[in-house]
């Protein structure tokens, strides 16, 4: 029984892994969009203000530090 759950736990943690990799690879995404979109003439721009742009990217970096933790 321990080692049924031992490959439950195992497994649970390797999905959280993937799920933290592919959050990370969309947050570089998008902070590679919102640079774009902020440092380019001719396109369309996000409406956030800086502030809530810096307020967004702030919250992301937490959740990822904290699935980091994990």
């Amino acid at each position: 029984m321990e080692a049924h759950n031992f490959n439950i736990l195992e497994s649970k943690i390797k999905q959280a892994i993937d799920e933290i990799n592919k959050l990370k690879r969309e947050n570089v995404e998008l902070r590679s969009r919102i640079n774009e979109t902020s440092t380019s003439e001719n396109s369309v721009t996000i409406d956030f203000d800086s502030k809530n742009k810096s307020e967004l990217l702030q919250k992301v970096d937490e959740m990822l530090q904290v699935l980091d933790k994990i």
